[in-house]
């Protein structure tokens, strides 16, 4: 996987890759990121940057960073301690 190209938001850190059959788009945010791929024969680079210019995209991305951090932020160990647990 090579990177083309690193696309400028102002919140999330979106990268580009490409290899033989596809191109990745990743979105971070922090500690969660999604991925989208896309075949090459279908999608060009160019038309992969203008979908990050997309409202309609670019909100369901956010919907989708948010639902991820949630649940991580759920599976985090909890910090309280069992009086049982106290020696």
């Amino acid at each position: 996987m090579r990177l083309i190209k690193s696309l400028p938001h102002p919140e999330w850190k979106l990268d580009l890759f490409h290899n033989q059959a596809n191109y990745l788009l990743q979105i971070s945010a922090g500690t969660v990121q999604i991925s989208y791929k896309f075949a090459r024969s279908n999608f060009s680079p160019q038309q992969i940057e203008e979908m990050t210019l997309n409202k309609e995209f670019m909100m369901s991305s956010r919907r989708a960073l948010e639902i991820l951090l949630t649940n991580q932020i759920r599976m985090q160990p909890s910090t309280q301690w069992d009086e049982e647990e106290i020696i």
